[in-house]
């Protein structure tokens, strides 16, 4: 019996979680350091999110994601006026894939 998936059925990726958590380190550092500034109370920090009480006693959380920058990429050229290089379409897939994104959990596509 065949174990590949059917048509219908989703592709399954691997995702490195740690990679991920390295990625957003340095972004969340640095969301946590403004936070800070800003006078709030920080009730919790971890890779990718924030939660503090605000000045005025209300609670915050902080979402930091990673961002496709080949999305940037092909808005540029269409703004241009530009065809979008199927290389940049690759380079966003390849992108999602990466980070664990499926269509429905990103901006509207760009294929």
């Amino acid at each position: 019996m065949d174990s590949k998936p059917g048509p219908s059925e989703p592709p399954y990726f691997v995702v490195d979680l740690g990679a991920v958590r390295r990625c957003l380190i340095a972004p969340t550092w640095l969301a946590e350091r403004l936070t800070e500034a800003t006078g709030a109370e920080l009730i919790a920090v971890r890779p990718g999110q924030i939660q503090a009480i605000l000045p005025s006693g209300a609670p915050v959380t902080i979402t930091i994601r990673a961002t496709n920058v080949f999305r940037g990429e092909a808005q540029a050229y269409r703004r241009a006026g530009m065809p979008v290089p199927p290389h940049v379409l690759e380079d966003i897939k390849r992108w999602d894939r990466e980070h664990g994104l499926l269509h429905n959990e990103k901006e509207p596509a760009d294929d």
